[in-house]
Order: structure tokens, then sequence, then C-alpha cells
């Protein structure tokens, strides 16, 4: 009987973890894209990713406890999950944190900023009015490529950090549903 009562919760705190990890990722994102403006969504998930993580760790790991000694093949799968969500938590989060700073640090001016397309129209005229001793200016423009060289390859590495978070999202999931339906059947 005690037996029951707890892989029952055991179910009961893996589903809630199975159903953080699309509710989150799914819904919370798009809903503060959708509301807040694009600098203050960021912030905002920035912050919710991290008690996202620990939650996610904290429920398959209770999970995982209580099903420790009755059924060791879940408990195992659950204790996978928290280890995943705390490998996001603690080493993939700073990471795109830091990948993500690095970007906006980075980034060249935008043509919609006044100063931008000031100074690449002035460029433009630069060249086509250039002589010999005109050669410094075009350093600016050779600053403009490379900051632009560095962020494609910072956004290639947020997208590569992006996507092994995304393949241990679709794991986890993976091994939740696996293990709600193991103890619903079972």
């Amino acid at each position: 009987m005690a037996e029951e009562f707890m892989i029952g919760i055991a179910a009961i705190w893996a589903a809630l973890a199975l159903g953080l990890i699309p509710a989150m990722t799914l819904f919370i994102g798009r809903i503060a894209f959708m509301t807040l403006d694009a600098d203050n969504a960021a912030k905002f998930l920035r912050e919710a990713f991290q008690i996202y993580y620990l939650m996610l760790a904290c429920f398959s790991g209770f999970a995982a406890a209580l099903l420790a000694l009755p059924r060791p093949i879940e408990a195992g799968m659950m204790a996978l999950i928290a280890v995943m969500a705390l490998y996001g938590r603690y080493w993939l989060l700073p990471i795109a944190h830091n990948l993500d700073d690095l970007r906006m640090q980075n980034r060249p001016p935008s043509a919609d900023s006044t100063a931008g397309a000031d100074a690449k129209s002035d460029i433009v005229s630069d060249i086509a009015n250039a002589n010999h001793d005109d050669v410094e200016d075009l350093g600016e423009e050779a600053k403009l490529e490379a900051m632009r060289t560095e962020e494609l390859s910072i956004q290639r590495a947020l997208i590569k950090v992006q996507s092994r978070s995304s393949f241990i999202a679709v794991i986890q999931i993976a091994f939740g549903i696996t293990v709600v339906v193991r103890l619903a059947i079972v």
C-alpha cells in the first residue's frame, strides 16, 4: 500500500516535470515576446529559464527519489532528466548568456540608426572620391565588416548551444512520457 502511494506521488511529480518542459518552452516564451518588448522579454526569460531548470531538476529528482526502491528503471530515467536540467542550468545557460552578451556588445551600428547611416554614407562617398591619402578612411569599413563577421560567428555558436538545449529537452520529454506511461500501465 505504501509502495503504491509512493509510486502515485512520484507519478504526479514526473507529470509535473513533463508538463513544465513544454509549458516553459512553448507557452511562456511566446507569451513573453507577445506582451513585452524584445529587450524586456529577453531579460524576463533569462531569469525565468534559471528558475525553470531548477524546478525541473527538483521535480525530477523528487520523483526519482520516490521511485528509487520500487521502480529503479523509472527512477534512473527521472534522475537523468534531473541531471540534464542541471547541465542546462549550470553549463548551457551561462554559455548562452555570455554569447548573447558578446553578440549585443559587438553589434555593428544598425542601418536605421542615424550614426550608422551617416557613417555608411560617409564611407561610400569617401570611396567614390578616394585618393591615396584617404586609405585610412577605409579602415572604418573594414572594422564594421570585422564586427559583422564576429557577430555571425557568435550567432553560430549561440545556435549550437540552443540546438543542444532543444535536443536535451526532446530527450527529457521522451524520458518523461516513458516514465509516466510505465507508471500508469504497470
